[in-house]
């Protein structure tokens, strides 16, 4: 402890090392050392504040990753770092892993760590930074050490703070890098990839950017209209083994992508028109790029955004047939070993760059749609959401490491980080389970039934194989969001169909169209709305556009013959809208029955709960719906009137908000009179079925049946497994008197634990 009280005296040192120091960076790293060293701690670093951006930055470190510094930027409230300097408050950690403003940043070498002191720098109400202190064993800080280091801290905040002006004019910096690594972002699917750099751009297509170096051609080399030919039909050949590798299960998605692809190879008006180029005497690769950019710019002049939308299937053909031309026994035709960075991508392209070998997706923080963000889920694509415009501007084929499970993007990444994340993929591979329940059951003996959500037939085979008991929400909009077109009544017939094929006798609940706000398909009539959110989506959508609705009404009429078909609508705001859709049914049945076609005669109809408007008046819908089911994104969303895909806000869109809680429970009090026993009747369908902390509290009053993504069916069976019926109930008013998000999380935390 003398050692420890014996640094307040040592202003001398800090300006003896101030005096060596050459920048802020040295003199912060050399402070670390003796501050490390006189605390008895492992690790010493310094965050520095920034007021414009309101983010702290890694300048200086004892212990931690080199690497880092300059680099590491954290959010203010972000982590225990961050909440430090937004609440001016210490904090002190006995085990930092397991404190709930922890926030792991993988390669930075704090995973080795247990106990965390952090105290603010500051003068007065004036955020200069923070100190963190690390130490290996838990429980090693004392409260006299937060006294200490405080004390440090409010000696030192002058010295830092004059620190950074003087030595910012001691010597010129050198010139900034364009992108600072590791990049902050948001992930929205998750995983750990490694790749190359491919900036996506509709109007400006550089094919040698996406072509390894050495099938690039050499001036002098010629080809043959043999040579063309050739090429032709590698890619037909190519098409053909990528829709036989995806199969059975991805079938609804290859098909609406690649017969494009066919229907072009085959069109005489463009391989025709190449043929007659290259007979005229032009270069076979010279011919195959003037009528592909011809084709490409066409399409990209119309005003149609389906039009428009078809300019990437002529890109990827012409990649196709010019890497083949160059080398015949090429592997590299797709977009293998690359990670897609673009401004925007619609859902077709997506899937297009999933079926042809992208490691990753990179999206500025405005391209983000819902859609994107769960079909990047579903194919188990790794996207990450970042808000620096220069990203665009890294070079090609640079080296990436991406964590879209952490939100980070390492440009560049030297070995130690390498093999650092290396190791953590390793040990992360997810393995599907094989031992989880049939049913899952509470100790106390309360069944509760767990469904998968599915947007693509796979979803629902990965579902079933970590034992889920049905389908609890089919999203049909993603035929409509990945193909070019609206589907007809018989596409969608038979993706529906496979979808029941699949459940074989399980519950199936298909869900009408929901398009609008953030899912507006890019190939859709552009609607210009101030507030699309606000505007023309879900089942007014739907009710507006009754062709496209009934079309797909007795699709799934059609489909769920022999069945228990249930069928529901989203977005639904008033009794009215729930009874025209239910007179909608009723005539595509009358029709049905007109035309001798088998149909579903008796269909569940149900309606979803994602508008506040939809809860006040839940128990005049539960008197005519069959069932419910509650969609907490979009309520959410619009309860707290935060835009999810919107990184300046996102963090404000929880689950654990105690309106949220009030509202849920408030829904369920709305349908008690007209439904006393709701088991069954009410079901949760959003992200907060699948999040293990969420269930206590919805099973507490009273919902007992869940649908999830199929990743988090392992988590929500095993925690169900550990939940009481009787104490999540106990629980309930007691979470309800709670004030603040922090409240919630923390009493939930301490009364159900989990890992």
């Amino acid at each position: 402890m003398v050692k420890k009280l014996s640094l307040l005296n040592k202003t001398l040192e800090f300006t003896e090392i101030m005096k060596k120091s050459t920048n802020l960076k040295v003199f912060l790293n050399d402070l670390s050392t003796l501050i490390a060293t006189h605390m008895n701690a492992d690790s010493c670093s310094f965050f520095i504040y920034h007021e414009e951006s309101e983010t702290l930055t890694l300048q200086g470190t004892a212990g931690l990753s080199g690497e880092f510094v300059g680099k590491l930027v954290i959010k203010r409230g972000e982590g225990i770092t961050g909440t430090v300097m937004d609440t001016l408050f210490p904090i002190k950690a006995d085990h930092a892993p397991s404190h709930p403003k922890y926030k792991p940043y993988p390669g930075i070498g704090e995973d080795e760590f247990q106990s965390l002191l952090a105290v603010p720098i500051r003068r007065g109400r004036n955020r200069i930074g923070v100190i963190t202190l690390h130490k290996k064993e838990s429980g090693f800080f004392t409260v006299k050490d937060v006294t200490i280091l405080m004390a440090i801290a409010s000696q030192m905040a002058s010295a830092v703070l004059s620190a950074g002006v003087l030595l910012s004019l001691k010597a010129p910096e050198a010139s900034a890098v364009a992108i600072e690594s590791p990049l902050q972002g948001v992930g929205a699917s998750p995983g750990i990839v490694e790749g190359k750099s491919f900036i996506y751009n509709r109007e400006q297509f550089v094919l040698e950017d996406r072509l390894d170096d050495d099938l690039i051609p050499e001036g002098s080399k010629s080809y043959t209209i043999e040579d063309f030919d050739t090429a032709i039909e590698t890619t037909l050949d190519q098409l053909k083994q990528i829709e036989d590798q995806l199969g059975e299960s991805l079938s609804d998605i290859a098909g609406l992508i690649f017969t494009a692809h066919y229907l072009m190879l085959k069109d005489p008006n463009f391989t025709g028109m190449m043929r007659e180029k290259i007979e005229g005497g032009e270069s076979v690769d010279a011919a195959v790029r003037s009528v592909s950019d011809m084709y490409a710019q066409l399409m990209a002049s119309t005003d149609n955004p389906r039009i428009q939308e078809k300019e990437q299937d002529v890109r990827d053909l012409e990649h196709r047939l010019l890497a083949n031309l160059f080398n015949k026994a090429s592997d590299h035709s797709d977009y293998s070993d690359l990670v897609i960075i673009a401004q925007t991508i619609y859902p077709s392209e997506l899937v297009r760059f999933w079926v042809q070998n992208a490691k990753a997706v990179v999206l500025l923080g405005h391209g983000l749609t819902a859609h994107i963000s769960i079909l990047s889920r579903s194919l188990g694509l790794p996207l990450l959401l970042v808000n620096n415009r220069e990203i665009l501007k890294l070079p090609p084929k640079s080296s990436l490491l991406l964590d879209a499970t952490q939100g980070v993007l390492h440009i560049d990444p030297d070995k130690k980080v390498l093999a650092k994340y290396r190791k953590i993929r390793d040990v992360s591979t997810e393995l599907a389970p094989v031992d989880l329940p049939k049913e899952s059951v509470t100790t106390d003996g309360r069944r509760i039934h767990v469904n998968v959500n599915v947007n693509i037939l796979h979803d629902a085979e990965a579902g079933f194989e970590r034992a889920a008991e049905g389908i609890g929400l089919y999203r049909s909009e993603f035929p409509f969001l990945i193909q070019n077109d609206f589907p007809s009544e018989s596409q969608q017939f038979h993706v529906y169909e496979k979808i029941c094929t699949i459940a074989d006798g399980k519950e199936v609940i298909l869900r009408t169209l929901d398009i609008g706000g953030d899912k507006l398909p890019g190939y859709a009539e552009m609607i210009t709305e101030e507030n699309p959110f606000l505007g023309f989506r879900g089942i007014r959508y739907s009710l507006e556009a009754m062709d496209i609705f009934s079309e797909q009404i007795k699709a799934m009429l059609r489909a769920g013959e022999g069945t228990d078909l249930k069928i529901l609508f989203p977005m639904v705001s008033s009794l009215d809208e729930f009874l025209q859709a239910k007179d909608a049914v009723s005539e595509c049945i009358r029709e049905l029955e007109e035309n001798g076609v088998p149909y579903c005669a008796d269909p569940k109809l149900g309606a979803m709960i994602e508008i506040p408007s939809a809860v006040e008046i839940a128990g005049e819908l539960a008197e005519e719906a069959d069932f419910l089911s509650v969609g907490t994104n979009d309520l959410i969303m619009y309860l707290l009137a935060v835009d999810r895909g919107n990184e300046r806000v996102g963090e404000l869109h929880t689950s654990f908000h105690p309106a949220v809680f009030r509202t849920l429970h408030r829904l369920v009090e709305n349908i008690l009179p007209v439904r006393p026993d709701i088991s069954g009747y009410l079901s949760v369908c959003g992200d907060a079925a699948g999040d293990p902390m969420m269930l206590p509290f919805l099973i507490g009053i009273g919902i007992d049946s869940f649908s999830a993504e199929p990743s988090r069916l392992a988590a929500v069976k095993q925690r169900i497994s550990t939940l009481s019926y009787e104490e999540c109930r106990a629980a309930v008013p007691e979470l309800l008197g709670l004030k603040t998000t922090d409240a919630v999380v923390d009493m939930i935390a301490e009364r159900f634990p989990w890992p």
